[in-house]
């Protein structure tokens, strides 16, 4: 894998992974991000066995945290619905998202999320119609754990970090 592909300093920055080159350059960034959530931890000095194939009781231990992490850990403090938030930063925090919405755009939650720098991100469309006929014109997506928002670029694939106003 080549240095500017490599995810960012601290993966494995001071620490030594016993077969961490082994991981696949596809599977790599999954790897990373699983590990980074919290999904699946490497443990410094063990080996990780990236091409062993895993038993049924580690992937019901990795579907089982990855439920924890989307679902438990994301209802926010006083069992706030993660939903809520997302749309009250939208419409109340992030000024390219209140311009539009005060412009007569209307937000959707799409119910789905991205995992954008290694944190859950959830999807909120802004359009224009009515709830039986809704045209897309921006993706945003806003972080669980740090309220981050993202603005998608469909011409460039990519997400794009905003300013919160």
């Amino acid at each position: 894998m080549d240095e500017d592909e490599l995810p960012p300093s601290g993966f494995n920055a001071g620490i030594e992974y016993k077969d961490l080159d082994d991981v696949s350059d596809w599977a790599y960034m999954a790897v990373y991000t699983l590990n980074r959530l919290g999904i699946f931890n490497i443990i410094p000095g063990v080996n990780f066995n990236p091409q062993t194939p895993a038993t049924r009781a580690e992937m019901a231990s990795i579907l089982y945290e990855f439920c924890f992490q989307v679902f438990e850990r994301n209802e926010g403090d006083g069992g706030d619905d993660i939903e809520e938030k997302a749309f009250y930063i939208i419409g109340n925090l992030c000024e390219e998202t209140i311009n539009h919405l005060g412009n007569g755009m209307i937000a959707v939650w799409l119910g789905d999320y991205e995992i954008i720098d290694g944190e859950i991100c959830w999807k909120i469309a802004l359009g224009t119609g009515h709830s039986y006929h809704f045209v897309t014109e921006f993706i945003y997506a806003v972080g669980s754990e740090f309220w981050c928002v993202y603005r998608y670029d469909f011409l460039d694939d990519v997400w794009i970090p905003l300013d919160m106003g």
